[in-house]
């Protein structure tokens, strides 16, 4: 475990495994020592976050060919909004080719943004929003998202039990696999305990999300075809599109924010059907981030 000031260089950080509602809880900045160095996000679970791995479906892109670009990415916990650098010429070339939605996977490190700070006693830790920044960006299988929602959700339940031996004191080993050990030395328990004021009620959502998300793996089964695997939604999906499409079709993230609260599909399973969908020819993208019914 690392002491309450961890001295993270990025050549040795690991990609840390994250999900979206994690993410999206966390806002304690810890400022870069020097221009050489990044900053850091410690989050809830108490992971001390550099630079992170994340896979799910492209929901969303703004101006992939133009100023500022950035998509969206989901996972079964929600999701976030990544920018890419005018530098970075090879995801931008790989978003020009892309059509949403497709599963992705994606390396990022933090920046910190530069609204809203407000400086601790503790130098250098501060409140502060942040940006996720694309540094590679790749398009893979159902399957190899699977692999990931398994790996994160082993990921944080082992920072979320060893939050809970935190909190009660405790320094009980708790046996791990060996490349997990590694990964959660990269943990600040103790910074992330006074800055969220955890609780054991904290630590149950966390471990409730990681379950939730697991839900949305899809079991291996042998001799059985994977072509349609969302066809028990087609007919709701296209339902919902016909119901709220307008001139110019309806927007994925509208749709999203429907289905969901009206038949409680999440994103990630509405954007698989929407998948589904367009490749057999049940509905079409007049544009990004938008669908519509042939």
């Amino acid at each position: 475990m690392t002491s309450s000031k961890p001295q993270f260089t990025p050549s040795l950080a690991p990609y840390t495994r994250i999900f979206a509602f994690e993410m999206q809880q966390s806002d304690l900045i810890i400022a870069p020592h020097s221009k050489d160095h990044q900053a850091s996000l410690i989050t809830p679970s108490g992971a001390a976050l550099l630079s992170f791995y994340f896979c799910g479906a492209v929901t969303e892109m703004t101006n992939p060919g133009g100023r500022n670009p950035s998509i969206r990415i989901a996972d079964p916990t929600g999701g976030i909004t990544f920018l890419i650098k005018p530098k970075n010429k090879e995801v931008l070339s790989f978003l020009e080719r892309i059509t949403p939605p497709i599963f992705v996977a994606a390396l990022a490190h933090i920046e910190r943004g530069d609204k809203h700070i407000k400086k601790h006693h503790d130098a250098g830790e501060q409140h502060a929003n942040f940006h996720c920044i694309i540094d590679t960006l790749a398009e893979i299988s159902r399957r190899e998202r699977d692999n990931w929602i398994i790996e994160t959700a082993n990921l944080t339940m082992a920072r979320v039990e060893t939050m809970y031996h935190h909190l009660a004191g405790t320094t009980a080993p708790i046996e791990k696999a060996p490349d997990m050990e590694k990964l959660l030395v990269y943990m600040d328990p103790a910074r992330s305990k006074n800055h969220y004021q955890t609780s054991v009620k904290q630590l149950r959502v966390l471990a409730l999300m990681a379950d939730n998300a697991l839900e949305q793996v899809k079991p291996i089964i042998q001799d059985v075809s994977e072509d349609n695997p969302m066809a028990d939604h087609s007919s709701t999906v296209l339902s919902l599109i016909q119901e709220h499409s307008g001139p110019r079709g309806v927007e994925i993230i509208t749709l999203a924010a429907v289905a969901q609260k009206q038949h409680q599909i999440s994103e990630a399973t509405l954007l698989e059907t929407i998948k589904t969908l367009i490749n057999e020819d049940e509905i079409y993208q007049p544009s990004s981030g938008s669908v519509k019914i042939l």
